[in-house]
């Protein structure tokens, strides 16, 4: 019994204690350190943030599997062996008992490593809630800059953690359920309690709503995208694999609808039907579908099909480093130089823009906005 309470008290020194020691260090460091520039504001809104954000993401981890695991722990389910063999043999009664508690450990795990990698999210809440409208939309769907730098990677963040945070719940619940007995494997092969199928369709209908939120979102990816002859979208992406996620959009909600309807039935092969439909539009139309176009359509003819994304590229690289208000001037080059007093200064122009170098290949460019 003293054996286990010194190995409980080293594994708390080890793992709870030194780690906070150290954070408690960090932390008064660059308190010291913003303190001495007098910037103690920018400390304090950077440390709140971090709590309030890592506090939210905990919260939602706790609760939402908190509450499924309480759900799963209200049934009775009528089984009476769950594990089979010689080695090991638990009644109902013993499994049940294990069930809850560990699965009340399980969810507070969760919740401490969702607060840590929320705490990490604290720049993209504070840009969501800070967010302007730059005034300039963009050349393929039409939306405002301000959405790609303060709203989209907030959302995207959301949307991996909700797709975590559900995916987790369904394997927790499935190993809950198979301890207190509603999932059995038995000679007749997998048998699952009406009640368990109703929960995980649930689990899986909110998962499929996800999933097409993510199909929407990549919609606006798709400016970031690298594949073409530029970074950002390019032929292959808007004339392809836009239009097949916005019907994704559209196909996704269906088969979640005909996934969890087949789920709460009991109805299988219908319920792995939805699935198979979504991955077969995803593997023609976003991976096999662009990769033909491009080979047999944008390659052949490149320069002309990715002219117009590569003047976007242009125009907005120009945008980026404030270079849109450069005008072009001509100006005729005097090719007779001499030492004189008036020559040499009349074709300093001349004279500085013949010199070779990457320096002044960039210098050319931005000088004439012409590439």
């Amino acid at each position: 019994m003293l054996k286990k309470k010194k190995l409980v008290i080293f594994l708390f020194v080890v793992f709870f204690l030194l780690p906070s020691l150290f954070s408690l260090l960090n932390l008064y460091t660059d308190w010291l350190f913003f303190d001495e520039i007098g910037q103690t504001s920018v400390f304090t809104t950077t440390l709140s943030a971090r709590i309030a954000t890592g506090a939210a993401f905990g919260a939602l981890m706790l609760l939402f599997t908190l509450a499924n695991l309480l759900y799963a722990c209200r049934a009775n389910f009528p089984l009476v062996g769950i594990f089979g063999g010689n080695f090991m043999r638990l009644k109902r009664e013993e499994a049940a008992r294990l069930a809850r508690p560990l699965g009340g450990v399980a969810c507070a795990i969760l919740a401490i490593m969702a607060g840590q990698w929320g705490a990490l999210q604290w720049e993209n809440v504070l840009l969501f809630m800070n967010a302007i409208t730059v005034g300039i939309k963009d050349p393929i769907i039409g939306q405002d800059l301000g959405f790609y730098f303060f709203q989209l990677p907030l959302l995207e963040t959301l949307k991996g953690f909700f797709l975590f945070m559900v995916t987790l719940t369904m394997v927790m619940m499935g190993a809950v359920y198979y301890l207190r007995g509603g999932i059995a494997l038995t000679l007749r092969g997998l048998q699952v309690d009406w009640r368990v199928r109703r929960h995980l369709a649930v689990l899986l209908g909110v998962f499929g709503l996800l999933v097409t939120a993510g199909f929407f979102l990549e919609c606006f990816q798709l400016l970031f995208s690298g594949s073409g002859a530029v970074h950002g979208a390019g032929y292959s992406d808007v004339n392809a694999r836009l239009p097949v996620y916005r019907i994704l959009c559209l196909v996704t909600p269906a088969a979640t609808i005909l996934l969890v309807a087949g789920a709460w039935k009991g109805l299988w092969r219908k319920a792995l039907l939805a699935p198979i439909i979504v991955f077969a539009v995803y593997g023609l139309g976003i991976i096999a579908y662009p990769a033909m176009l491009q080979k047999f359509k944008v390659a052949p003819n490149e320069l002309d099909l990715e002219m117009p994304y590569i003047g976007n590229d242009i125009k907005f690289t120009r945008y980026g480093y404030d270079l849109d208000k450069i005008e072009t001037i001509p100006f005729d080059a005097d090719l007779k130089l001499s030492g004189s007093g008036t020559a040499l200064p009349s074709s300093r122009l001349t004279v500085s823009c013949s010199r070779s170098g990457p320096i002044t290949s960039f210098s050319m460019w931005t000088m004439t906005g012409t590439w």
